[in-house]
């Protein structure tokens, strides 16, 4: 399915069908505003069956880099080489630029993309995912930790 997240759970599923709410990769950090992940978790609580998981992962982008370490390995092949190089533009958002090598034959080619990303603190799914017994938007089952990428971890540059 190919869906924008943010009406996806209300478009495709029922209440209380789904096992499990993967946000892996960049999902989270693919929306267009801090809100936008806020409301998340109670789109997911509606879907979740009694035990479901919601499972969120990204990457932290709020350390700004620098020199070298601003070029993140991202993914290598004999014919495809990608790299990210991500830039603070302003405390919410930074613009991450993908650099992807291309071999055809004997020839290399070089294109360049780029797409905007909000910068997301590892705090924040804990701020705005509802614990047990909380206020907030009905809990089936746990909410798992939210897992940041680790260096050359591969991540699919898709806007919702």
């Amino acid at each position: 399915m190919h869906a924008d997240i943010r009406t996806a759970l209300a478009e495709h599923t029922h209440p209380s069908s789904v096992t499990a709410v993967l946000c892996m990769g960049d999902t989270l950090t693919h929306l267009p505003s801090k809100a936008d992940v806020a409301a998340l978790p109670g789109d997911a609580a509606r879907c979740l069956a009694p035990g479901g998981h919601l499972v969120p992962t990204f990457r932290d982008l709020t350390r700004p880099r620098t020199g070298t370490d601003r070029f993140l390995p991202v993914r290598a092949t004999d014919d495809r080489i990608m790299t990210r190089a991500p830039e603070a533009v302003d405390d919410d958002t930074v613009m991450v630029h993908d650099l992807i090598h291309t071999r055809a034959g004997d020839t290399w080619t070089f294109q360049v993309s780029g797409c905007p990303k909000l910068r997301l603190s590892p705090a924040l799914p804990h701020r705005v995912l509802p614990r047990p017994g909380a206020a907030g938007p009905p809990q089936r089952g746990r909410t798992a930790r939210p897992a940041r990428h680790r260096r050359g971890e591969a991540v699919r540059c898709q806007p919702p």
